[in-house]
């Protein structure tokens, strides 16, 4: 019997240990299509991001405590992909920035989170991928692999959001951070508050 119990009371404290688990965040502002946040990943690490997000479509851009570096996850509902398969893309932004191919992982569904491709980037080097994508108005994600084409990104309000995910990292690290957005200041978009549109992203 005591051996029962301590079987139920282990389930128990799994159980309760994954309903704990679970990311929580809470958005922190609004700004033309995308959204800032801050909260916990599913793992408890302190995480800042900014992400547009459509019916079936999102991207994510994410700073996690400790990191050297910020992630890009893409989902899409309609994805099929195996467990971490290689996956190569290129982002462009504007006219004035265009990246060589990234390796990226793929991911399948789990639970309630679509498929979806994660980028890594290192904050070195990383000023130039931060000005064009604070300061154009819209981008390409471009998949190299597979047959999905690429994506339009809509970069209404990237800008202020940016600068409200680099306020969360500062926050976050006591007025340290590990990189710094390659702040740039710009009057057009600094006070959008729109409710967001897709992302509008069609294979070409």
């Amino acid at each position: 019997m005591r051996a029962v119990k301590r079987g139920l009371t282990a389930i128990l404290v799994a159980l309760a240990s994954c309903a704990t688990a679970q990311a929580q965040t809470y958005e922190i502002g609004r700004f033309g299509l995308w959204r800032a946040y801050e909260g916990r990943s599913n793992n408890g690490t302190p995480v800042c991001g900014i992400s547009s997000e459509g019916r079936e479509r999102s991207l994510h851009i994410k700073y996690f405590e400790g990191a050297a570096g910020f992630d890009v996850h893409v989902f899409d509902e309609g994805w099929n992909i195996p467990e971490e398969v290689p996956v190569r893309v290129a982002f462009e932004f504007g006219g004035t920035y265009r990246s060589a191919p990234l390796n990226a992982r793929g991911y399948p569904r789990r639970g309630n989170l679509p498929a979806n491709v994660q980028i890594a980037f290192s904050a070195r080097g990383s000023e130039n991928f931060w000005s064009a994508f604070r300061l154009a108005s819209e981008g390409r994600l471009v998949f190299h692999t597979g047959n999905e084409g690429s994506w339009r990104i809509n970069l209404t309000g990237s800008n202020a959001a940016t600068s409200a995910m680099l306020a969360c990292i500062n926050r976050m690290a006591g007025g340290r951070r590990p990189f710094d957005g390659a702040a740039v200041r710009t009057p057009f978009d600094t006070n959008a508050v729109a409710p967001p549109r897709p992302l509008q992203g069609q294979p070409k």
